[in-house]
């Protein structure tokens, strides 16, 4: 199955995943999967039988002796550091190593068995990708289903033996998938050869996903878990708040490589989307009631139905009746809330609790993306580094697998395997599905959420789009750290510390004491700060939402010193420190001035009033 044109891994997990999720709707069969492990399988490809099964095929001449020639006449040396180098030695089997040719010519070379195991007479089918062989059977117990692989391993053999293909049994993964744990025996092993007896297991790797007996994926999900993890400690060592890789670059490392490491073929053991319509990419079914006028709508028992208004039918105004029987107020029902995306049933038994574990490690990797703080939410980074929420992109990506060119043809393939399956089991005939609709475009679907979902109080809450990485395309990690800290408001300031309820800070008021220490006011009001002519008149949105003020605030912000976490990165970057800078600080004193000058005030009042009573007394 694998190389071809429209053909993955996880065209190969689907249609296995499809045949045992199939035989489940029989109480009565059970499912056994055997994976084969060939030794060395391109090493071991015999030239001569190459050519010949290709001539079988029908190949032209011409490109026979190409691959002869290209498969034969071979020589190899060992070249040691010393500078030494080994006689050269014919090798007369096998196929170059890394050539384009080698994975295709090889998949020629094995087809024929796949044919072998191809048997759905019996109950039995193959699914590979390239070298990887697998064996899948089902019938009423174990123990025949164990007899059938059995049968499959003699005839394997014969034809490694004729192709000069070597197997390794003591390799071999069993497995029998079954959610009646007490009605099948899914201790049956397998004797593979008179000294080697091959015990079921209960975690199986096919195609790098995890599969267990039930097919709830949660071996996997603990699998894929470690591996993310693992991922984002390198990603971590790349970049923190204020060093290292820059948000652009730390972005693409997560896109590129940490994401897709635990979300292989998620498309299979993610909630996969059903075809139905959608209210964002079809007419919605149920039509939602239009506004209408408070006025009666007339009626009488000679009219005929009902008139039912839609949103695509103008309301008819009443006509004059001759008599009137029954006037009945009409009000129209509340509409309903807003789909946040088309929430449709899925096929697979993965819970969306075994899921969240893998919520909290993109979580983790946008604390990590960003340096924002912990306390900021997950909502505003995801807007703020242009991700999708996990659960959300595995959702499209299920739905796009199956609107995926080529869908069509592995649809007959695989529906080809389960009528027999239904067949072999008796089960009834089940109507045909519906018919799949293409998916609206992944940013729609996330805007939607967006706006079902309660705003965030704090910080520029707006609606996710690409146009916000052009604020952070040339800042340094620590000035990139700063704007996403300033645009969520979760930030070293006095309001969001006495929120969270940092001991050195009781009250939430700045330390001029002339209003709350937000990010407006230190950006704009504060007169503890020169702010450079470019920045001065201007409100906070237009500051924070503009690539080519974003660079000026950065760097303004962290000048000042005000936020003790960037003091590092100012002299690295900027070269001076923050204590001693008069041109952006009007007081360098740690007391405030407005404190000094309020103080005098009170004491100067109090003086009078005591001078004043004195002078009453006497």
């Amino acid at each position: 199955m694998g190389f071809r044109q429209e053909r993955s891994t996880e065209s190969a997990l689907d249609l296995l995943v499809s045949q045992v999720k199939e035989v489940f709707k029989s109480k009565n069969h059970v499912a056994s999967l055997l994976s084969f492990d060939i030794s060395g399988a391109f090493d071991s490809v015999v030239p001569k039988r190459l050519v010949d099964i290709l001539r079988r095929k029908g190949f032209p001449i011409w490109l026979l002796s190409f691959i002869a020639s290209f498969s034969t006449s071979r020589s190899t040396t060992v070249l040691l550091p010393s500078g030494e180098e080994s006689e050269l030695r014919d090798i007369g089997h096998g196929l170059p190593q890394g050539s384009p040719l080698l994975v295709i010519l090889f998949i020629l070379y094995n087809s024929s068995l796949f044919n072998i195991f191809k048997k759905y007479k019996i109950g039995v089918s193959s699914i590979g990708f390239a070298d990887d062989l697998n064996a899948l059977t089902y019938s009423t117990s174990t123990e025949e289903n164990c007899t059938k692989l059995e049968g499959l391993h003699l005839e394997a053999l014969e034809w490694a033996k004729k192709h000069g293909i070597t197997f390794a049994p003591d390799k071999y993964e069993l497995i029998h998938f079954s959610r009646a744990r007490k009605r099948f025996n899914l201790a049956a092993p397998i004797r593979l050869t008179s000294s080697i007896l091959k015990e079921p297991t209960k975690e199986v790797r096919v195609l790098g996903v995890w599969l267990d007996p039930k097919l709830s994926w949660k071996p996997h999900i603990r699998k894929a878990h470690e591996k993310g993890t693992k991922q984002l400690g390198a990603l971590t060592a790349l970049a923190s708040s204020t060093w290292g890789a820059t948000f652009l670059k730390s972005r693409q490392v997560y896109l590129s490589v940490v994401r897709p490491s635990f979300t292989h073929s998620s498309s299979i053991w993610a909630p996969l989307p059903l075809p139905l319509p959608s209210p964002l990419s079809l007419p919605s079914p149920l039509p939602l009631p239009s506004p209408l006028p408070l006025y009666p709508l007339l009626r009488t028992p000679s009219s005929p139905t009902p008139f039912t208004p839609t949103l695509s039918t103008p309301l008819p105004l009443p006509s004059p009746l001759p008599s009137l029987v029954e006037t009945t107020p009409f009000l129209p029902p509340p509409p309903p809330p807003p789909l946040p995306y088309p929430l449709l049933p899925s096929f697979t038994t993965t819970s969306k609790t075994t899921l969240k574990k893998l919520d909290t490690l993109q979580n983790i990797a946008l604390r990590r993306i960003s340096g924002a703080y912990k306390a900021t939410p997950i909502r505003a980074l995801e807007a703020e580094t242009f991700i999708p929420p996990l659960s959300l992109f595995l959702y499209y990506k299920a739905w796009a697998y199956r609107n995926r060119q080529g869908y069509k043809e592995r649809e007959k393939e695989k529906e080809e395997a389960l009528i027999w399956i239904r067949k072999r089991t008796r089960q009834k005939r089940t109507s045909p599905p519906p018919p799949f609709i293409d998916p609206p475009p992944l940013l729609d679907l996330w805007t939607s959420l967006w706006n079902s979902q309660p705003k965030d109080k704090w910080g520029i809450t707006l609606p996710p789009s690409q146009n916000v990485l052009k604020l952070y395309k040339n800042l340094v990690k620590a000035e990139s750290s700063i704007l996403i800290q300033l645009r969520t408001e979760r930030i070293g300031l006095p309001l969001f510390l006495n929120k969270r309820r940092v001991p050195d800070y009781p009250t939430p008021y700045c330390y001029c004491g002339l209003d709350k220490g937000t990010v407006s006011h230190f950006l704009s009001f504060c007169p503890f700060y020169n702010r450079p002519r470019a920045l001065q008149g201007k409100a906070k949105v237009d500051l924070l939402s503009s690539p080519l003020l974003a660079k000026q605030v950065t760097k303004w912000a962290i000048k000042t010193g005000a936020l003790k976490q960037f003091d590092l990165a100012s002299s690295l970057l900027y070269g001076y420190d923050n204590t001693n800078d008069n041109d952006l600080l009007l007081s360098s004193n740690s007391f405030p001035l407005t404190y000094l000058l309020l103080a005098s005030f009170l004491y100067f009042t109090l003086f009078s009033y005591l001078y004043v009573f004195l002078l009453q007394t006497l």
